[in-house]
């Protein structure tokens, strides 16, 4: 009787049993006999088949992403669904169409490329299965690029004096923005050399450079400015009797 409930959808090939198009019926103990004219062995498993409607608890958008005007960023849609869920993206409330740009995957992931300020939104990924629905929502937000406006430059600095390494940049305000120097390559750490070094500026992004600490004489030093999200800028100085 079972197997006539099959019908169509099994098959046995090599001792293997194949069933296809799942339903929660199929779910119970499967047994193998094999038989000779020795005897026979059995082997027995348990088949469950699971149905779950989609779920993002454990794979929701990010509340909030941050992506930079002119890059690209990639969104998942993972939810826990069985059967698999199908996956429709929304930009607001418009359903997300594939473009030049726009790039929409078999798995659910979205993918936008040359990122610009129209892009900027709330996307929702709805996933739908025949056992319901479920969707996850987060906001992309794009930024401009930081760029430097104030180079350090070159310098040569008589003994005594003390040197301010200019640094100004533009940046866009949803940004946090921190700065680091190096001398030779190696970080200047402000808390345990803050009597030699220190941030001034309104945005603590210049580098001063107290005359105690040039004291010291036939000696050319390489600092290097490095704000984040921007390209590493060197400067050399010389202190001279």
């Amino acid at each position: 009787l079972f197997l006539f409930t099959l019908q169509g959808r099994v098959q046995i090939e090599n001792g293997a049993l194949s069933i296809t198009a799942l339903n929660l019926s199929d779910s119970g103990m499967y047994q193998c006999v094999a038989e000779n004219k020795h005897g026979s062995v059995y082997s027995s498993a348990q088949l469950m088949v699971l149905a779950s409607a989609p779920s993002f608890s454990k794979s929701p958008l990010k509340a909030l992403l941050k992506a930079r005007s002119g890059s690209e960023v990639t969104l998942e849609c993972k939810p826990q669904a069985s059967p698999p869920a199908i996956s429709l993206w929304k930009k607001g409330n418009e359903i997300l169409q594939r473009t030049e740009r726009i790039a929409l995957f078999p798995n659910g992931t979205l993918k936008i490329a040359n990122l610009t300020k129209r892009d900027a939104a709330s996307y929702t990924c709805t996933a739908k299965n025949r056992f319901g629905t479920a969707s996850t929502t987060g906001r992309l937000l794009i930024t401009e690029p930081t760029r430097i406006t104030m180079r350090p430059t070159n310098m040569e600095i008589i003994v005594g004096e003390s040197i301010v390494l200019p640094c100004q940049i533009a940046c866009d305000p949803a940004l946090d923005i921190s700065f680091s120097w190096a001398i030779n390559g190696q970080l200047i750490d402000f808390q345990r050399d803050r009597d030699h070094f220190e941030r001034v500026g309104g945005g603590k992004g210049m580098l001063h450079w107290p005359a105690k600490r040039l004291l010291d004489t036939n000696i050319t030093q390489g600092g290097r400015f490095m704000p984040r999200g921007t390209h590493l800028r060197a400067s050399q100085w010389s202190v001279v009797n």
